[in-house]
């Protein structure tokens, strides 16, 4: 039934059209639009029910459409990433694992949360093995072999003050791995495709325990 989901956000919902939180985050646009209301860099939209949990078959999906920096009726996008995000105390998330075809993440930087869209990268090495998990994989980690540097360019988004630019950097450590994990799922990857099989099948295993027992709330598992 029609009045079961939220029309734009597909979550549970006993009324009708679009729920709560998303109208929220509407009314929010609106007020900051008009100019009427100071936009919160901490500002989170309600729980949106939007991530995708493996084996969801958005995981697998190359991105395939680019990032339109004069576009803003993207940033209602990438604004219930970011709260995504925040909810599960995530670093990053890719489009993707909202269930978005474009080829951009949001991730946390100091003081706030940025897009980066269109990314390129190089590996600069050196290569180490580091311990790294996944929203998407929750509860679940190993180690995975990264690059400890790599050059970034692309497009950055301040979701603060709402400025695009291009920028080329070197990024270093965490944001390393960060560029790394975020650039693998929009190219259809996730980390437990650089895992041996025996390690995989140990994550998968769990995954699908904890789902068994409830553990993972069920509009999460897509």
């Amino acid at each position: 039934m029609s009045g079961d989901f939220c029309l734009k956000c597909g979550g549970s919902w006993a009324g009708a059209g679009d729920c709560l939180a998303c109208r929220d985050l509407a009314k929010g646009l609106v007020q900051f639009y008009s100019g009427t209301a100071t936009w919160s860099k901490t500002y989170m939209s309600p729980s949106n029910h939007s991530l995708r949990i493996h084996p969801h078959p958005d995981l697998k999906k190359v991105a395939e459409t680019d990032y339109d920096e004069g576009t803003d009726k993207y940033l209602s996008v990438y604004l219930d990433s970011n709260g995504t995000m925040n909810e599960r105390k995530g670093v990053a998330i890719a489009a993707n694992q909202t269930g978005r075809t474009g080829r951009w993440w949001v991730m946390k930087v100091p003081g706030g949360s940025e897009v980066i869209a269109n990314a390129t990268i190089d590996l600069l090495g050196p290569f180490k093995l580091m311990d790294e998990g996944c929203l998407s994989f929750p509860g679940q980690y190993a180690k995975v072999k990264r690059s400890e540097r790599v050059r970034v360019s692309g497009i950055r988004l301040d979701l603060d003050t709402l400025v695009s630019s291009e920028f080329g950097e070197i990024w270093e450590g965490q944001d390393a791995q960060v560029a790394q994990h975020e650039n693998d799922h929009l190219n259809g990857k996730c980390f437990i495709d650089h895992l041996g099989s025996a390690e995989r099948s140990r994550i998968k295993g769990e995954l699908a325990r904890l789902k068994k027992m409830n553990l993972v709330m069920p509009w999460l598992q897509g």
